[in-house]
């Protein structure tokens, strides 16, 4: 109930000033953004939704319900409320959007530990064999990439494309500088690396936004005390074939976003070759 009435009151705010919202795929960081930008005492509202688009809440609506969940999720009601925010206020007023970007192996380890019950195969279980059951998921997720249909390649097809217009794998991006703002008819885009945040995002939203220094805030997870320990000894452990990891990394995500030193970089510490 708090929560709604405080996305209420940020929402009828809204009306009044140009929205902020980090709006990413789901384990990119966005919540330190959002968190940091809520502390910076900015008059607009900040929000942060993995949805607006209304083709992808009926994907992840679908997937719900192949889950045997039947509650509708918060967060896809809060992307719908942010679209029709959107027709209201889009012609008056350009909105400020933050998306962002990460190691997409390091992704989708950190989204089945934030969201295990997505693995039906993980189920009760713990410990060791928690551990063993993830490997286990993990593995068989990437073995069978596509990037025609991969939840991290195709998430900026299905939200920025379809809301914004913006087609980010036809931009430009500077791995070098960490950071790219894209104008578009509606909104202005600031898409980030997880992996600079340290180091350019006092100069990003000094651009972006005119905030002078922005101190980030890491945001706590929620993650038990167990699960923490048991995703930090995956990590130790976790080895995926070079195969698999060359699809993964030869996709259009990986290749406009990072450089090939970085690339190889990645494929060593999943390799454990480093």
């Amino acid at each position: 109930m708090r929560a709604n009435l405080i996305f209420s009151a940020r929402w009828m705010r809204g009306l009044l000033w140009p929205p902020i919202i980090v709006l990413t795929m789901g384990k990119v960081g966005s919540k330190t953004i959002a968190l940091s930008l809520r502390k910076s005492h900015l008059p607009n509202p900040v929000f942060d939704t993995h949805f607006m688009a209304q083709d992808h809440i009926d994907k992840a609506d679908e997937f719900q319900r192949s889950l045997g969940l039947t509650k509708t999720p918060w967060g896809h009601i809060r992307g719908k409320h942010l679209r029709q925010l959107g027709k209201l206020t889009w012609g008056r007023s350009r909105w400020k959007i933050i998306t962002l970007v990460r190691d997409p192996v390091a992704r989708d380890i950190s989204d089945l530990f934030q969201n295990p019950f997505h693995f039906l195969g993980l189920s009760g279980l713990k410990g060791d064999l928690f551990i063993a059951g993830a490997i286990s998921e993990l593995q068989t997720s990437l073995a069978s990439f596509n990037e025609d249909t991969d939840y991290t390649v195709c998430w900026f097809d299905w939200e920025l494309k379809e809301m914004f217009g913006v087609d980010v794998y036809n931009l430009p991006f500077d791995p070098a500088q960490g950071y790219a703002i894209y104008p578009t008819e509606h909104a202005d885009i600031l898409l980030l690396r997880l992996e600079d945040l340290s180091r350019c995002a006092s100069r990003a939203f000094r651009e972006f936004l005119g905030i002078k220094d922005i101190k980030l805030l890491i945001v706590n997870e929620g993650l038990s005390r167990q699960l923490k320990n048991e995703y930090q000894q995956l990590l130790g452990v976790i080895v995926f074939p070079q195969e698999v990891l060359d699809r993964v990394y030869d996709s259009r995500y990986s290749r406009h976003f990072y450089t090939e030193t970085e690339i190889i970089g990645f494929k060593k510490r999943w390799m454990k070759l480093i």
